[in-house]
């Protein structure tokens, strides 16, 4: 009996072997402070994307990812490094394996495409600007994705799809790598690199409209999307886009509201489409979203697929009583569309870049200018950071909205401007 637990016992030691040492000195201890820039001479957001070669991972403490924690003291909590042992005989990741997480502020939700794109962009914005730092060519190529948190994505899954396209190299060609992929929760690769996000508050999508452009040309190049629907070669059109939320996070009225939103596009010469936002694969959602010069809706997270409108378009963010949007209006800002809010109540018509604008790229040092809403702006947000990140009971209140009082006003003015920005068709003559 001692004999068959010895050879058993040598025979896991030679299989733990090939993956680590038995001696766990070899761990890096603070291993995320050893990380360096891809290319510490590149501007900001570019010098925040961080590298380390020929290392492996492993997970530990079960890979819970803390909520409440700065993105890289979660990272060390749930991940180890070392450099791959000499006598490593496993699988080595070519190539640069991208690590992402989803980190929404204090915490998110895990299934929540808005929490995954406000993460998942801003990695994009880096690795754009440091591909247009060295002339067009990304010095590094992304072979794979990992994003541990993920388990049994299917193959046109929203977060799935996102994480291969934001590596910005090899399309929906790059290796996806989720949690049960992992060879007893190790991966070892030539290169390991993530985007360096130390303030859990900050928040961005892009730094010009120019890297949004680019996202979205990637995304309907790789989704197999008609090539027309590109932004630098899409015609401006007159076609709103109604993306109905039918559940408690719309508004109830929302037949009532496309009837008389249709008459009066009559009336302007544009036309109306539906869409009902729902779980679907993400080249659909892509697909509708991209189709649209004007888009209407909610507040929600669907508002993450604006990322595949054109430019030339815009939006308009119904908010519901007491519900005050910052992210979807700052996505459309940073993207360069006309942005637009309508709801009963008189809020301060900001968006979040308004308030919080990165001022210095030097890494480590990432400094906050507050605009002139000062405290109220200050405070607002630390309300919005502390709050939990499932939908709200504001969100979730019935509501009908007024079309003359809330969505005609605005809906005319964005007429009236995105016609002024671009030719759209013929001159309107009606009636």
């Amino acid at each position: 009996m001692i004999i068959i637990f010895l050879y058993f016992s040598c025979k896991l030691c030679s299989i733990q072997g090939l993956r680590f040492p038995r001696d766990h000195t070899q761990w890096i201890e603070n291993w995320y402070a050893t990380l360096q820039p891809i290319d510490a001479s590149s501007p900001g957001p570019a010098n925040r994307m961080l590298t380390r070669k020929n290392v492996c991972l492993s997970v530990k403490n079960g890979g819970d990812y803390p909520f409440a924690w700065e993105e890289p003291r979660a990272l060390q909590k749930v991940w180890r490094m070392q450099e791959i042992p000499s006598n490593y005989s496993g699988r080595i990741e070519k190539g640069a394996v991208l690590l992402a997480t989803v980190h929404h502020f204090n915490n998110y939700i895990w299934g929540n495409i808005g929490h995954w794109s406000s993460s998942a962009y801003a990695i994009f914005d880096a690795l754009d600007t440091l591909k247009d730092h060295h002339h067009g060519r990304l010095p590094v190529n992304v072979t794979a994705v990992l994003m541990q948190q993920a388990n049994n994505l299917l193959q046109g899954a929203w977060h799935r799809q996102i994480a291969q396209l934001i590596g910005n190299s090899n399309g929906l060609e790059t290796k996806f790598i989720q949690g049960t992929d992992l060879d007893h929760g190790v991966l070892c690769a030539e290169q390991i690199i993530l985007y360096d996000r130390p303030d859990k508050k900050e928040r961005h999508y892009f730094s010009t409209p120019h890297h949004a452009q680019q996202f979205q040309e990637q995304a309907i190049k790789a989704l197999h999307l008609p090539n027309e629907l590109r932004s630098s070669v899409r015609k401006p059109g007159r076609v709103l886009n109604m993306v109905l939320r039918t559940d408690e996070q719309g508004y109830k009225n929302w037949q009532e509201i496309n009837e008389k939103t249709r008459k009066y596009l009559a009336t302007r010469c544009w036309e109306m489409v539906e869409y009902r936002q729902k779980k679907e694969i993400l080249r659909n959602q892509a697909e509708a979203w991209a189709k649209g010069d004007l888009s209407v809706s909610v507040h929600g997270a669907h508002f993450s697929n604006l990322v595949f409108q054109g430019q030339k378009t815009g939006i308009i963010i119904v908010e519901k009583p007491g519900v005050e949007d910052f992210d979807n209006c700052q996505l459309g800002q940073e993207m360069g569309l006309l942005t637009y809010k309508v709801g009963p109540k008189n809020t301060p018509k900001i968006c979040m870049q308004d308030l919080l604008r990165l001022t210095s790229h030097r890494k480590g040092n990432f400094n906050f200018a507050r605009s002139d809403m000062g405290l109220w702006a200050e405070q607002r947000l630390e309300q919005l950071y502390s709050q939990g990140m499932e939908s709200t009971p504001q969100e979730n209140a019935p509501f009908s909205l007024s079309w003359e009082k809330h969505l005609k006003p605005v809906l005319e003015k964005a007429i009236d401007d995105l016609e002024a920005i671009a030719v759209r068709g013929p001159p309107c003559r009606t009636g």
